[in-house]
């Protein structure tokens, strides 16, 4: 089947499924769901995939105050003709048979979201042991293949510089002793006492704890063929300066070349990591490139409402033939976007 010949079949759905098959998805689902929430009140949203995504994603609704018609499966499907499948990948992989509607996640990741706030922050802090005058080097999603190069530069930044401080959060868990070997001295993993690096494994965190930082090294970015890199637009939303290596995939490639331009990124040799971290970048400069951080981040917002009125148009079978193409063939992000604002 085709989309032209199945739009009936997906008539007049009443639930919606969202498959959260990631901690990304989990995080990016929530500026659609709004969306969805406001132009289809009615319509059931249920979640499938692991209880860990799908428990995370409501954490993050409860957290940007987003009440939401929300049922969950642990792994099934529901069977009823009148569910509508969604899910978000990284490309622009086109849908499969119109079993399912597929997004791109990229343009998600620009939506605006609730922050922190200054006392939350604080609490945060308090809750780790950092002291407000220590300067934080944050190394957020890091690869046990990136250790040799980050953990050294980091190591000798911290003796050099007494007042400071390193939190680094692995990609995934069990990495502790690998990084405590590469930085030769004791890291702090249970919060007693107030060691010089502080190791975070906790899954679905990361984009909140950015918000520690005085200086963050992007993960995933200081290996040699890196296949991904870790999502920019997180510590990027707290004004966050940036390091990353040379290398990244065509994910995040928007975010990272937009956040280059504005200067809060920048793009840096692995091998002298340690002479960048000791640069002392004059403040105004630093406010400058969070200015024009924030104002290319906003640029780029309009995604979620566009995805959510796809759907309804969808749901009741009056797509246009321009939005069919986009759902039908592999197009990009930019030229559905001039659909709606030319």
């Amino acid at each position: 089947m085709n989309l032209l010949n199945t739009m009936n079949a997906y008539k007049n759905h009443n639930t919606i499924r969202l498959e959260v098959k990631s901690i990304a998805a989990a995080k990016q689902y929530v500026p659609l769901i709004r969306e969805i929430t406001n132009i289809l009140p009615k319509n059931i949203i249920e979640l499938t995939g692991s209880s860990f995504h799908s428990n995370l994603l409501l954490k993050e609704l409860e957290f940007n105050n987003i009440n939401a018609n929300i049922t969950y499966k642990e792994n099934k499907h529901s069977r009823h003709n009148n569910t509508l499948p969604i899910t978000l990948h990284y490309d622009n992989s086109p849908i499969n048979g119109v079993q399912k509607l597929t997004f791109h996640i990229d343009p998600l990741k620009f939506e605006k979201r609730r922050l922190l706030t200054i006392d939350e922050i604080l609490e945060l802090k308090e809750q780790y042991k950092i002291r407000n005058k220590e300067k934080i080097i944050f190394a957020g999603a890091t690869h046990f293949s990136e250790y040799g190069i980050i953990c050294p530069a980091i190591k000798n930044y911290l003796l050099k510089n007494k007042n400071s401080k390193a939190v680094i959060v692995p990609y995934t868990e069990g990495h502790l002793d690998d990084i405590a070997r590469y930085l030769e001295f004791e890291t702090n993993y249970s919060l007693k006492g107030n060691k010089k690096c502080l190791v975070i494994e906790e899954q679905g965190t990361l984009d909140k704890l950015y918000s520690l930082a005085d200086i963050v090294l992007l993960g995933n970015t200081f290996k040699i063929n890196a296949y991904d890199g870790q999502n920019p637009l997180e510590p990027a939303f707290y004004g966050k300066p940036m390091l990353s290596g040379i290398d990244y995939h065509e994910w995040n490639k928007d975010a990272y070349d937009g956040l280059l331009k504005s200067g809060l990124l920048r793009r840096i040799n692995s091998y002298n990591l340690e002479a960048e971290l000791e640069k002392n970048i004059p403040k105004k400069e630093i406010e400058k490139s969070r200015i024009k951080a924030e104002a290319f981040i906003k640029s780029r917002r309009g995604a979620a409402k566009i995805y959510a009125n796809i759907i309804k148009k969808f749901i009741n079978n009056n797509l246009s033939n321009k939005e069919k193409e986009y759902l039908s063939e592999k197009r990009t992000f930019s030229e559905l976007k001039k659909l709606y604002h030319g």
